[in-house]
C-alpha cells in the first residue's frame, strides 16, 4: 500500500479579515523545487520576501528567526519574539515533526514513527504523550528538530530528556520529501503568525464576544 495523497488546503484569516488558503499540492511542488508554482497571470514570480530560519515554542508563544529581503536586495536576519499566544493550527503542524524526531533519534518507539510517516498516519496518543516537538531550525538543507521525550521512572516521578536531531531535506535522509513537506507546512503557520497576526483568541476577546452576543438578545 503506498503513502496516501494529501489533498487539502490550510485556511487562515489575517488582521485585515482576508480569508487565505495554501494548497498542500503547492507546497509539495515548492519542496520539489518547482518554483512556477509561483508565477502569477504574467509569468512574474511572487516569492515571499521572509525566510524562516528557527521557530520555536516557549511557554505557548513563538520565540523566530528569519531573514527578511528588502526592497534595495539586501537582506536582515531578524529575531523576534511574541507575547501572543500560537494558534492551535501552529501547535499541529509541530505535532507532524514527532514521527521525524522519533525516527531519526533511533528511539524504541522507530518502528511506529516509521509507518505514521509512510503511511500517513497519525500517532496514538500513547506516543504522543511520551514526545513533543518544540522547534526547528533550518541552516541550507539540513533540518535540525528540536523536541523532549517524557519518561516516569520507577517511582512514579516524571522526567524530561531533551532531544535535538538532524536530517537532510534532500535525499540523505528515507523521508526527506516528507520531512520538508512538515517544514514547509510549519513555516507557513509560523508566517501566518508572525505577518498576519494569526493566533489564538484570547478569554478577554471571548468574553467580548459573549457579552455583544447578549447585548443583541436583550
Amino acid at each position: 500500500m503506498g503513502r496516501k495523497k494529501k489533498d487539502y488546503t490550510v485556511t487562515s484569516i489575517g488582521k485585515d479579515g482576508i480569508e487565505r488558503e495554501v494548497n498542500m499540492d503547492k507546497m509539495e511542488a515548492l519542496a520539489n523545487g518547482d518554483t512556477s508554482v509561483l508565477e502569477n497571470k504574467n509569468g512574474a514570480q511572487q516569492s515571499s520576501p521572509y525566510k524562516i530560519l528557527k521557530a520555536e515554542i516557549k511557554d505557548e508563544t513563538l520565540v523566530a528567526e528569519y531573514t527578511q529581503r528588502n526592497a534595495d536586495g539586501s537582506t536582515d536576519t531578524i529575531k523576534k519574539e511574541s507575547e501572543h499566544l500560537i494558534h492551535p493550527d501552529l501547535r499541529a503542524k509541530f505535532v507532524e515533526l514527532v514521527p521525524h524526531l522519533i525516527v531519526i533519534g533511533e528511539t524504541i518507539h522507530h518502528a511506529i514513527g516509521r509507518d505514521a510517516i509512510k503511511y500517513d498516519k497519525e500517532l496514538g496518543e500513547d506516543v504522543l504523550e511520551l514526545y513533543s516537538v518544540t522547534g526547528y531550525q533550518v541552516k541550507g538543507e539540513e533540518v535540525t528538530i528540536i523536541g523532549q521525550k517524557h519518561l516516569e521512572n520507577k517511582y512514579g516521578v516524571m522526567g524530561t530528556i531533551k532531544m535535538k536531531v538532524e536530517a537532510s531535506l534532500t535525499g540523505a535522509y528515507d523521508f526527506a520529501n516528507e520531512s520538508s513537506l512538515a517544514v514547509a507546512a510549519c513555516d507557513y503557520e509560523v508566517g501566518e503568525y508572525l505577518f498576519n497576526g494569526k493566533e489564538a483568541a484570547t478569554q478577554q476577546t471571548m468574553e467580548f464576544e459573549e457579552d455583544e452576543v447578549a447585548a443583541q438578545e436583550v
